[in-house]
Parts: structure tokens; C-alpha cells; sequence
């Protein structure tokens, strides 16, 4: 197979419909959101390697950031089932 070729409308809309139904939920309060962009807190459990954000809300109610995960080691998602929350842990660098 031809490492190279180009992907057709169906391939692209399968690979989009495998990627979104692997989705976690990670609820950060906002303080510890800004301290995580300025590299002073950093994830050392839970949330996997391919990891990717495709969404980011802020919920003013909470005053807390909610991010849309996905990664093919969630299991898939479906259709009109709720997006189940992941477990994350983090760690201030300046405790390390």
C-alpha cells in the first residue's frame, strides 16, 4: 500500500468519526488552567500520550476550564451517551 496516497472524503469522514468517538471530559479550575500554561504545573498521571484538545470551554458558574479530550486508549463514545470525565493528577514544580 502506497504510504503516500491521498485520503478520499470517506477516509477522511471515517478517521474523523474513530477520532471523535474516543472522548474525555478534564474539568481544571481556572488557577491551576493559567498555572499549567505558564509551565508551572505539569500532568504526571492519567492522561495518555496522544492526548489531544479539541475543544476548551469556560464555565463561569465554576470559574473553571473544561476540555474536550481524545485519544484512541478512551473507550469509544456513543452516539447520544454522555462524555464520561477523566481522573488527571498534577504536580506544582515547585514541589518537586
Amino acid at each position: 500500500m502506497d504510504e503516500h496516497r491521498l485520503l478520499t472524503f470517506a477516509d477522511r469522514d471515517r478517521v474523523v468519526q474513530i477520532m471523535l468517538s474516543r472522548l474525555k471530559l478534564l474539568t481544571i479550575p481556572r488557577r491551576m488552567f493559567l498555572d499549567i500554561l505558564a509551565g508551572r504545573v505539569n500532568c504526571i498521571e492519567g492522561l495518555p500520550d496522544d492526548a489531544v484538545v479539541f475543544e476548551v470551554q469556560y464555565d463561569f458558574a465554576s470559574q473553571g476550564f473544561t476540555l474536550l479530550l481524545q485519544s484512541q486508549s478512551f473507550d469509544p463514545v456513543s452516539e447520544g451517551e454522555q462524555v464520561p470525565h477523566i481522573s488527571v493528577v498534577f504536580k506544582s514544580k515547585e514541589w518537586a
